[in-house]
């Protein structure tokens, strides 16, 4: 298992050296590296710690990211609320995305179509991205999460623009 922090270091250091991903397939020891500013990741982080999201592994075209839903994400019914799963997926989504797209393009979303299986507790849950395909004006990619019983709980299918990211946005994500 690879901590996402880690990861952070790991991608600065590397791309200072120049490191590329070849045959647009994402680099699976930096492809969760860099985390957007503001989002899901962000809102977990001030609540909790830094280390709520994690890349697990890649298993031929399925990356694995483990997620955990902090108390603060509950709906009434103390359930995980459903635009939280939904803030999660898609995060986890573009950020596959943006690395297949070798850090640059930028996700910019046409359509995120959610179904919800069943609840989400609290906790641990694990998300299954696998790109379905990666073109020059639209690419799509389905995420699947797993609850910690690993049932799926939900499925998003998610239409991108790929967009040129300027330099100032690129920084960001180092």
């Amino acid at each position: 298992k690879v901590v996402l922090n880690d990861l952070k270091q790991e991608f600065v250091k590397k791309n200072s050296t120049g490191c590329a991903v070849k045959e647009n397939k994402p680099d699976t020891k930096n492809f969760l590296s860099f985390i957007p500013k503001g989002g899901f990741y962000l809102f977990l982080q001030g609540i909790h710690d830094d280390k709520l999201n994690e890349f697990l592994e890649q298993v031929e075209e399925v990356y694995k990211i483990k997620v955990t839903f902090p108390p603060e994400s509950t709906n009434p019914m103390n359930m995980v609320q459903g635009g939280m799963i939904a803030a999660a997926m898609d995060d986890a989504t573009a950020m596959v995305i943006i690395s297949a797209y070798e850090f640059k393009k930028g996700p910019l979303s046409t359509d995120l179509h959610v179904l919800f299986h069943r609840p989400v507790a609290v906790g641990e849950a694990v998300i299954e991205v696998r790109i379905i395909k990666l073109g020059q004006k639209l690419a799509t990619v389905e995420g699947k999460l797993f609850n910690a019983d690993n049932k799926l709980a939900a499925t998003l299918l998610h239409t991108i623009q790929p967009s040129d990211m300027t330099d100032a946005e690129k920084s960001e994500i180092k």
